[in-house]
């Protein structure tokens, strides 16, 4: 991987100052691009992606992709998906997300674990405390 000097991300537009606080614009190529460099890092377990994922499995079979994992870097992540089966702690679950509690209980979902798998993840709520994508080694 190359890195280009910050003046020249600078001079091509590629990142933009804010005139107020320390906020910059990144262009996407160039997020990705660095963000790459850490979900790489990120533990997928590549027969449960492809079987939650039948439209990866398939790019897998057609040799398309080359796994999982170059999928979930590429654009899995980006697209909420889960990069592996996440037990999600009940109890606390719906201790911290009144709707979710509300929805198991009359039915909508079966569980708390059925929710964040259905939306919960994609919704950026977190299955137990103190979570974080489990990371390679």
């Amino acid at each position: 991987m190359r890195v280009a000097p910050w003046i020249s991300l600078r001079n091509e537009k590629r990142i933009v100052s804010s005139a107020k606080g320390s906020y910059v614009a990144v262009a996407w190529d160039l997020l990705h691009e660095l963000l790459a460099i850490h979900i790489s890092g990120i533990a997928v377990d590549e027969a449960w992606y492809l079987d939650a994922n039948p439209d990866v499995a398939a790019a897998v079979r057609q040799g398309t992709l080359s796994g999982a994992a170059e999928h979930y870097v590429q654009s899995g992540y980006f697209e909420d998906r889960m990069p592996y089966c996440i037990v999600v702690d009940a109890a606390w679950y719906e201790e911290q997300y009144e709707d979710v509690k509300l929805a198991v209980a009359n039915g909508s979902y079966g569980s708390a674990q059925e929710h964040f798998e259905s939306v919960g993840y994609a919704e950026g709520r977190h299955p137990f405390p103190g979570f974080a994508l489990r990371v390679v080694g």
